[in-house]
């Protein structure tokens, strides 16, 4: 098999693929049609995310939805939320990828990032300060 040469325009055309990607994870897109929007091949389109990531467009997909949900679970909001917003149907679909990649479920990996409570950022109803529900169901207000 002849080894795949990829032009240095075909590199930034994947280049191009890999922000298409992360600027619009909630949209559900095929390696095809992601490398007919860029004009490649699909199989160049492969090639060249490995040589320029290390990974295939949809592993890069995976990863990029999966850093976005951990993002979004750290600005507190609620999982049931986020899926839609990195592409995925259903719970259930996004809980498999999730704990399939860090060995562990969206529930137990957000618990293990506030392991005294519940925290709601700046995002979340209180501007500038932290709600803070303690183990003993005290809540508490501190600054943000």
């Amino acid at each position: 098999m002849a080894p795949i040469i990829i032009s240095e325009e075909e590199m930034d055309r994947a280049k191009k693929a890999a922000l298409i990607i992360t600027q619009s994870l909630h949209v559900h897109c095929t390696t095809r049609q992601l490398a007919r929007k860029v004009k490649l091949s699909e199989k160049k389109l492969k090639y060249a995310f490995k040589q320029l990531y290390g990974v295939g467009a949809f592993a890069y997909l995976q990863q990029e939805r999966m850093a976005r949900a951990k993002e979004l679970m750290l600005e507190g909001y609620a999982i049931k939320l986020i899926i839609p917003r990195i592409g995925y149907e259903s719970e259930s679909n996004f809980c498999k990828a999730f704990r399939k990649i860090f060995k562990e479920t969206p529930v137990a990996w957000k618990k293990k990032q506030a392991p005294n409570g519940i925290f709601i950022d700046r995002n979340g109803l209180f501007n500038d300060t932290i709600l803070h529900i303690e183990a003993t169901e005290r809540i508490t207000l501190r600054p943000g």
